[in-house]
């Protein structure tokens, strides 16, 4: 977690001294270019959040999980497609950096997933939102 406030702390800086607003006028996530179904990829749903407040012990544990590896996924999504588009170095090396530690952390939390008895979370068609989510 401290990493993530750390890296928006930069970013919010950048904007700042680039002049850019925080907040962007344009429909969510519109800068990468594919579907997302009206927010950032990987987002838990409220149904998701609220089942999850529901479950307890391993249960909650697999869901917890499930959906970060989904949530991590959607910052790889967006770390690539700033790979893609990104001039400035500093803004490369960030996301760079999301990339990876992301992806390490995905393999982790599967490796946890499987220790506690449930199946990996599988890649899943870019477009979606993960809607009916469960252990």
């Amino acid at each position: 977690m401290l990493t993530q406030q750390a890296q928006i702390g930069q970013m919010q800086g950048w904007l700042a001294v680039w002049q850019y607003p925080i907040a962007s006028t344009d429909p969510a996530m519109m800068w990468m270019d594919m579907p997302v179904n009206g927010g950032m990829p990987g987002m838990a749903t409220q149904v998701q959040l609220n089942e999850l407040r529901e479950l307890q012990g391993v249960k909650a544990d697999g869901l917890f999980l499930q959906l970060m590896i989904v949530h991590h996924r959607g910052g790889v999504l967006m770390g690539e497609a700033a790979l893609e588009s990104a001039k400035s170095p500093e803004v490369l090396a960030l996301a760079q950096s999301i990339v990876n530690a992301q992806t390490s952390e995905i393999a982790a939390m599967q490796d946890l997933l499987a220790r506690k008895g449930f199946p990996p979370v599988m890649d899943e068609p870019k477009e979606t939102n993960h809607e009916g989510m469960s252990p």
